[in-house]
């Protein structure tokens, strides 16, 4: 009698990886909603907070959740690379495309408020690009970079809400 092995299905055998990449996503959307809910309307003024046009401290919380937000669709874009999905048939360079250029739009108002956040979400902003650019999709370094620049977005955001930070 021979006994014959079942050959267990490739999507079965990556729904452990599938299942984490999910949780991690969800926790970043659940960290997003929890900084950026509700916090567009606290701010009064509506003066710049430097000399670059266009970018008046009221408007920059909903510049943050903005930025968020398409790192948020960014990352479950990459996660469809993660999964074999060619990259030009994703939406992740759109994603991090808009997330950057709102970025440099309010990089000169934000810096006044912390160049150090600025700085650490630039370099986070670069280390995304670069790992979009890889031939092999590195799935752990973006949920990580993910997790880091929302926490530099919430750090601002929070520094805004304080009094005087205008």
């Amino acid at each position: 009698m021979t006994i014959q092995h079942e050959t267990i299905p490739i999507w079965r055998q990556r729904l452990p990886l599938i299942v984490g990449v999910s949780v991690l996503i969800l926790a970043i959307i659940i960290l997003v909603s929890i900084l950026g809910s509700g916090q567009q309307s606290q701010l009064v003024s509506s003066t710049p907070l430097s000399d670059s046009p266009g970018i008046a401290s009221s408007e920059l919380p909903s510049t943050l959740t903005a930025i968020s937000d398409s790192l948020e669709l960014f990352g479950r874009e990459y996660a469809k690379i993660a999964s074999g999905t060619p990259k030009d048939k994703t939406g992740a360079l759109d994603a991090l495309n808009k997330a950057q250029a709102t970025f440099y739009q309010a990089e000169r108002s934000l810096s006044a408020i912390s160049s150090d956040q600025v700085q650490a979400i630039d370099a986070n902003l670069v280390t995304l690009q670069t790992v979009l650019n890889a031939d092999k999709p590195d799935q752990s370094t973006v949920i990580l970079t993910l997790v880091r620049v929302n926490q530099h977005l919430g750090a601002l955001l929070t520094m805004l809400q304080k009094p005087g930070a205008q």
